[in-house]
């Protein structure tokens, strides 16, 4: 059976069901496949990058593929996977994080502003261990571009962000946090979760559609979890208002 016989769609087609790794190998084998495979695109389910792969296969697979999650582990601190970070932000990516064996000295290279911008244009859901090198102006950028769906993400976790980070980002909001209280002269709602014993647990602010979530820890210890999220209709905003356990409370004016 001579597949090269058939019209390009049914090859197209054909190739579609094979897995990334035999497409691959598939357009490898002569010019004609390699231009048919190049212009298809398809889905991958998951994708995770732990070894060190040719940065020109990875481009390939950035400009073909919709990828559904990408957990970025690569290990080895090297120009390849310099790169192959770099070419992340090429991709269209479902929901995006990097895993716990990813080498921290090429995060806090790659994670800088400009590169966290690029991200947010790439994934509709990004989680980070750390804040890395990005700023408090670029949050805020990233929360704007948010709010105004000049971006991509829609909802965005960060495990470990500095008090000060967190401070910051706030004021250039237009919110203060002192003493425990919230002032603000923009219009803005607080709501907070208390545990069963009466302990503060978490702060939702709600900056019109996006939501701003902030750990008790991160005031108590210095360092804690960040989260923002946007939603997209009146009645899943009404519902994260409306949790259980969550209770509005008053801002301030400044």
């Amino acid at each position: 059976f001579n597949i090269l016989g058939l019209p390009t769609e049914l090859v197209s087609h054909s190739i579609s069901f094979l897995s990334m790794k035999d497409r691959l190998r598939v357009a490898g084998v002569n010019k004609k496949l390699r231009k048919i495979e190049s212009e298809s695109k398809y889905y991958v389910k998951f994708m995770f990058l732990d070894i060190s792969t040719s940065p020109d296969v990875i481009r390939r697979i950035a400009h073909n593929a919709s990828i559904g999650r990408m957990c970025v582990n690569l290990r080895d601190l090297n120009e390849s996977n310099r790169k192959i970070f770099n070419l992340v932000k090429e991709f269209d990516i479902g929901t995006l994080y990097f895993g716990p064996n990813a080498h921290d000295i090429i995060l806090m290279e790659m994670m800088v502003d400009s590169f966290f911008a690029d991200l947010t244009r790439t994934c509709k859901t990004m989680f980070l261990r750390e804040c890395y090198n990005i700023t408090p102006e670029a949050l805020h950028q990233v929360s704007e571009g948010m709010s105004n769906c000049s971006v991509k993400l829609r909802s965005m976790s960060i495990n470990k962000v500095h008090k000060e980070k967190i401070t910051s980002f706030l004021n250039l909001v237009g919110i203060a946090f002192r003493d425990g209280k919230f002032y603000s002269n923009r219009v803005v709602e607080v709501y907070e979760w208390r545990h069963e014993e009466g302990d503060v647990i978490e702060h939702a602010i709600f900056d019109g559609s996006l939501e701003i979530l902030l750990d008790h820890i991160t005031f108590a210890s210095g360092l804690g979890p960040f989260r923002l999220k946007l939603y997209e209709t009146q009645n899943s905003l009404e519902e994260a208002k409306n949790r259980e356990g969550y209770a509005r409370i008053e801002v301030y004016p400044e």
